[in-house]
This record gives structure tokens, sequence and C-alpha cells, in this order.
């Protein structure tokens, strides 16, 4: 009876088996689905960069003018002499002649007084003579550019490229 109830009891369990399908009575196998997946990793450098840092350059460069320097006589009366330094320009205009027979001129001076430019004017002058010249500073030439004062350094990472490479993986079943 041990014996009976044993075959009972695998007879049962094998239809239960069968039912739900655990063994599979087709003998084809089944076989698998293959997917290709590309994989394009990025290569990183560090990449250098030096900016120039620009600062404004203020000048001023001197103006130079020739000038000259008259003497102007006036040998009447008072037998007068003047000496003119920083003359840019000089203009005379006959005015006659004076009692001791003379030749007399208005005499008008163009001349520096430091940067600012004066004119006098002397009457009655009988004569008058370059006496030498010079170079004097008569204004300045202002003006500015950019120049650079040092440089700012710095990296970032970068892409280079790209490392490509491929896997075939299992997607499933036919």
């Amino acid at each position: 009876m041990n014996g009976k109830i044993i075959s009972v009891f695998v007879a049962v369990m094998l239809c239960s088996i069968a039912i739900t399908g655990c063994i599979e009575t087709d003998t084809k196998e089944s076989e698998p689905i293959y997917q290709t997946i590309v994989h394009n990793d990025p290569i990183y450098g560090v990449e250098y960069h030096n900016e120039p840092v620009y600062e404004t350059e203020y000048h001023k460069d001197p103006i130079y003018s020739t000038v000259y320097t008259y003497e102007l006589d006036d040998v009447g009366d008072g037998d007068s002499s003047y000496i003119v330094d920083n003359v840019y320009d000089l203009d005379y205009e006959y005015t006659g002649s004076d009692f001791w027979g003379y030749a007399n001129y208005k005499v008008e001076i163009h001349y520096y007084n430091g940067m600012t430019k004066s004119v006098k004017t002397y009457y009655e002058i009988n004569s008058f003579n370059q006496l030498g010249s010079t170079e004097i500073i008569t204004g300045y030439d202002s003006w500015s550019e950019q120049v650079i004062i040092r440089y700012d350094t710095y990296s970032e990472d970068v892409i280079t490229g790209y490392n490509t490479w491929s896997e075939i993986i299992i997607v499933g079943y036919t």
C-alpha cells in the first residue's frame, strides 16, 4: 500500500507539472535576440589660456619751438635799449624819421610768456637785431594708448575627442 500511495502521489505530481507548463513538450530551442550598443565616451584635456589685461597709459610730450632774442634800440633822446626773449614772430612798420634823422619803426613783438602767447608793441625804435635763438617748451601734446600690463592665466577642462566603443547585448529571445 505504501507503494501504491507513492505511485499515485508521483502520478499526481507529474500531471500537475504538465498542466502548469513547466515541462516543455516542444523540442525546439529559442534563440537570443542581439543588439549592438555604441558608446561615445568624451576624452577630456586641459586647455590653457593667457588673456592680456590692458591699461590706458597717458602721455604728455613736450612741444618745442624755436624762439629768438631781440635787441631793440631807440638811439634818440634817452638812448634806450630793450632785450626781448622768447620771440616767435616780429612785425615792424616804418613810421618816418625822428628828430635826429634816424628811421623810426613801430615794432610788434609776439613772444611766449611761459606757455602763453603774448604781444607787445614798441614805438620809435630805430633798430632791432636778432641776438640768438633757442628751443623752449611751448606746449604739450597729450595722447594715450592701451598697453598690456600682465596676462591672466587660467585653465579649463575641455572635450578633446571621443572614445568610441560598442558592445553586443541580448535584448530578448525568439
